[in-house]
């Protein structure tokens, strides 16, 4: 994961360098029907070439790499304006933009983008571990029930992949089907995982990057809206703590996670 976070300044300062000038846009579509329930659709032929998009509102900025020819990206940022860019590889570490488009977003409750099925949460309905969700939130009463009756169920159910650590390429991506099929990850895929079961459930989940003294390097962990405020869970963490037979508490101290990105 700290690969990923070189990565990452890497890109920014190439990005820097870049031409404005739009090239091929007829290659690229941005859709923003969704925008009001806080995601974007971004469609580009990749034709073997690696294609990033930026989002980004006032100084906050987001890098994604496509992996399919269509992405759904979160604009997780609350409503205001957006701009989205779409960037075509040209050779080695060198990109240039090939379609940008300003987007005013309004939702009645910034709290949906974090419902969405997106790039790095990607849910339906139909998948094994959503099915899953519904059997166990189905007779419960309380979204704090609820969660917590998908948090030990993952914590219980799935052990970290310490094989998997450092074998992963920059772009990597989680696989909500495979890690639920596969009962292991890393953090990243655990706090995909239980983001996607928690919204499929109707209850607001985050997927946040940072660091904590929990966990070495770069970390993926979750928030939570629970009882009208973002509380944190660590679900790798626990499930760590669970194997040893140690203790641990589903909401974590958020004072000792520091967030560098939210999904």
């Amino acid at each position: 994961m700290k690969n990923l976070s070189a990565l990452i300044i890497t890109f920014l300062l190439l990005m820097t360098h870049v031409p404005q000038a739009m090239a091929a846009p007829a290659k690229a579509s941005i859709s923003t029907e969704e925008a009001g329930r806080g995601r974007v659709r971004v469609a580009c032929p990749l034709e073997d070439t690696k294609v990033k998009v930026l989002v980004e509102k006032g100084g906050s900025k987001y890098f994604y790499t496509m992996a399919d020819e269509e992405e759904a990206l979160p604009l997780q940022l609350g409503s205001g304006d957006y701009k989205v860019t779409v960037y075509e590889n040209i050779a080695d570490n060198r990109y240039r933009a090939v379609l940008s488009q300003s987007i005013s977003v309004a939702m009645d409750d910034d709290r949906e983008a974090f419902l969405q099925s997106i790039q790095s949460i990607e849910w339906d309905d139909d998948m094994e571990a959503i099915l899953q969700a519904r059997l166990l939130t189905e007779d419960l009463g309380t979204d704090e029930e609820k969660v917590a009756a998908i948090h030990q169920f993952i914590v219980e159910n799935f052990s970290y992949d310490r094989s998997k650590v450092g074998t992963l390429s920059p772009n990597y991506l989680p696989d909500v089907e495979r890690t639920y099929s596969e009962r292991k990850g890393i953090c990243y895929d655990y706090a995909s995982l239980l983001a996607a079961m928690v919204r499929s459930a109707g209850i607001p989940a985050k997927l946040v990057k940072g660091y904590t003294p929990n966990a070495v390097g770069y970390h993926a962990w979750n928030e939570v809206y629970l009882n009208d405020q973002w509380v944190t869970l660590d679900a790798s963490y626990d499930s760590q703590m669970d194997d040893l037979g140690g203790d641990y508490a589903m909401i974590k101290d958020t004072g000792l996670y520091q967030k560098v990105y939210e999904y």
